[in-house]
């Protein structure tokens, strides 16, 4: 019965004719702009200042372009790794939440979190591949990830390994110096 629910899921994310590949070159492609944006748009804040006719023009296109297809692509990829544990699309979601830090919503989190209750294994791999100052960021989402997904969905049964798996990867970051690069 799972793997007629997995392969209904499979079915729904691809759509009529899509391919699996399409799929996931089309929500990299989009997770990665996301990244490239909020990339520039620092970088336009450092050189010309929050108040620039550049920066502000760029934050409506990086707000529009979160609105219009970040949001989905975020949704989409957490549903293909939820669903087969794909960790390209894991690791284009990790580099758009960490382009992210400071953002303010919570479609990040969520995705994280459901991504952790479902695939704990994976992320436990691509969380400690980052480095140190990257798992401290990325572990302060996971964590409300974890919170908001757990509070929602009340009587997840594996919850207090999960838990544990969880502070594990808190407890490896801790009182450790940031690393630099």
């Amino acid at each position: 019965m799972k793997m007629l629910a997995l392969l209904l899921l499979n079915a729904t994310l691809l759509g009529a004719g899509e391919s699996s590949d399409s799929l996931k070159v089309e929500i990299i492609e989009k997770l990665d702009k996301y990244v490239h944006l909020s990339e520039e748009l620092k970088a336009v804040e450092m050189s010309t200042g929050s108040e620039s006719a550049a920066y502000l023009e760029l934050r409506e296109e990086l707000n529009q372009f979160t609105k219009d297809e970040y949001v989905s692509a975020l949704r989409r990829g957490k549903d293909v790794v939820v669903a087969n544990s794909d960790s390209e699309i894991l690791a284009a979601i990790i580099r758009a939440v960490l382009a992210a830090h400071g953002s303010k919503d919570d479609y990040r989190a969520f995705a994280m979190g459901e991504i952790f209750l479902s695939q704990p294994s994976a992320v436990e791999d691509a969380f400690l591949r980052l480095d140190l100052g990257l798992q401290r960021s990325l572990f302060t989402v996971l964590e409300d990830g974890f919170v908001k997904v757990s509070f929602r969905d009340k009587g997840i049964k594996n919850y207090d390994a999960l838990k544990k798996r969880l502070e594990a990867l808190g407890a490896s970051i801790i009182d450790q110096p940031a690393q630099k690069k």
